[in-house]
């Protein structure tokens, strides 16, 4: 009779049990394949196992040796203790930053439009995200780049995020108040704020994207 293994909460040994069997069609018994260790086995204990040859034999199919391999194998890039972002990741939390940036600031002058009626706020909106495209792209993106690079090495990605957050709305206060220095310190923080928000909220959108 055919054997499955057993998983137990204690110890990475792994005991032969008989297969459950079932009736196929026909009538013949067959015996059903194993199934995968369950949640409490926990992932370290499962993935042991493929250490030793003997345990490597105790599935019937032949194939399930490479699917154990790649399912228990880590994320690349990740591995090394680097968070990589790749080309479609940059792009992509590039875009969603200034997508946040540009929706926010276009419900800020669609307010005030309506607030004071002939206020140019829409006209004065469109201006503001001309040059705000430009300074995001030769500013903003090697800015971005130098960032992760220096944050490649911290795994925890939330801390990434607060970062990007912290840092642009930082550069974007200090810039105001060093080449505008008329500006009210009310509106120069809460411009700062819109572009630390935007910034975190465009690197906790490629979270998933890293190390492609």
């Amino acid at each position: 009779m055919a054997s499955s293994p057993v998983y137990g909460a204690e110890s990475n040994r792994v005991e032969a049990r008989p297969a459950h069997r079932e009736v196929a069609f026909g009538g013949h018994e067959r015996a059903c394949p194993p199934k995968h260790p369950p949640w409490w086995a926990g992932r370290k204990d499962y993935c042991s196992t493929m250490d030793s040859g003997e345990d490597q034999h105790r599935y019937e199919r032949p194939d399930n040796a490479a699917l154990l391999q790649r399912r228990c194998a880590e994320k690349p890039g990740l591995a090394g203790g680097r968070v990589v972002l790749g080309l479609h990741a940059f792009v992509k939390g590039w875009i969603v930053t200034f997508g946040v940036w540009s929706v926010v600031t276009l419900l800020v002058a669609v307010a005030d439009e309506i607030a004071s009626p002939g206020s140019w706020a829409l006209t004065a909106w469109g201006l503001i995200v001309m040059v705000s495209f430009l300074v995001a792209l030769f500013v903003g993106s090697p800015v971005a780049l130098l960032l992760a690079l220096i944050l490649r090495q911290v795994r925890k990605q939330l801390l990434h995020v607060v970062a990007f957050a912290v840092v642009f709305a930082g550069l974007t206060a200090g810039a105001f108040f060093m080449l505008a220095p008329v500006m009210q310190a009310d509106f120069v923080l809460a411009l700062a704020a819109v572009v630390g928000i935007s910034a975190g909220v465009g690197r906790a959108s490629i979270i998933r994207n890293v190390n492609p």
